[in-house]
């Protein structure tokens, strides 16, 4: 009898290799982004926190304000409460060229057009905010499991703009004798001493830092694919 070789069956079907290489799939990619995430929010939300509450902390306040108030012009009417929070000057040196001033913001982009509908702004700033989150967390579990730093970089960019939407949906600020500031963004660092004239807070350095490091990444990616070919 000829001799016949018995066919091997095709082993059952099972995801692609590169499926378990994703972050996804890896337990240690997750908690180490999850906790990124949120050692980065919280030291956003500490920050404006014990910066605001400590500032804030005068109690000449009231007296200051007061002065603000009677030395506006009658023609021009008493500032609002954004306004004497600037003229009130509240700062404090940290190191040469840079201090630490309160400040509130109604929005980077739409604050000025949308003053007047802090609804909108607020929606717009959310859906804006969900719309980040769900292309990080899908970067993130696509990208392969020991990608480390585009791993971080995105947990900066999830924490950033998570600090900032928390900001526009529950921050207060209170002064004395005027109403609270509510639904603003808590801006303190400023370093304007050394030439950059806009205070920030530590949700604005995550995003930047996050996006210029992932820039940084397709930068260098790009370059090496065109080396390569």
């Amino acid at each position: 009898m000829p001799n016949s070789k018995k066919q091997a069956n095709p082993p059952a079907s099972s995801p692609p290799a590169a499926l378990h290489q994703r972050a996804l799939r890896s337990p240690l990619a997750v908690i180490v982004f999850a906790a990124v995430v949120l050692v980065s929010l919280a030291g956003d939300l500490l920050t404006k926190h014990y910066v605001f509450q400590t500032l804030l902390d005068d109690p000449q306040l009231p007296w200051r304000i007061e002065q603000i108030r009677h030395a506006a012009p009658k023609t021009t009417g008493r500032p609002d409460v954004r306004e004497m929070l600037h003229m009130l000057d509240l700062h404090r040196q940290i190191c040469p060229g840079v201090k630490f001033t309160l400040s509130a913001n109604p929005g980077a982009v739409f604050g000025t057009v949308m003053h007047e509908s802090q609804t909108v702004h607020r929606l717009i700033v959310g859906l804006a905010t969900a719309a980040t989150t769900v292309l990080v967390l899908y970067f993130f579990g696509t990208s392969g499991r020991r990608a480390w730093g585009l791993h971080v970089s995105m947990a900066f960019i999830l924490a950033g703009a998570l600090g900032n939407l928390y900001d526009r949906l529950f921050s207060s600020i209170s002064l004395p004798v005027v109403a609270p500031i509510r639904h603003n963004v808590r801006d303190f660092i400023d370093c304007s001493e050394i030439g950059y004239p806009w205070v920030f807070n530590v949700a604005d350095m995550l995003l930047v830092v996050g996006v210029g490091v992932l820039a940084l990444r397709w930068i260098i990616s790009g370059r090496k694919q065109k080396a390569g070919s």
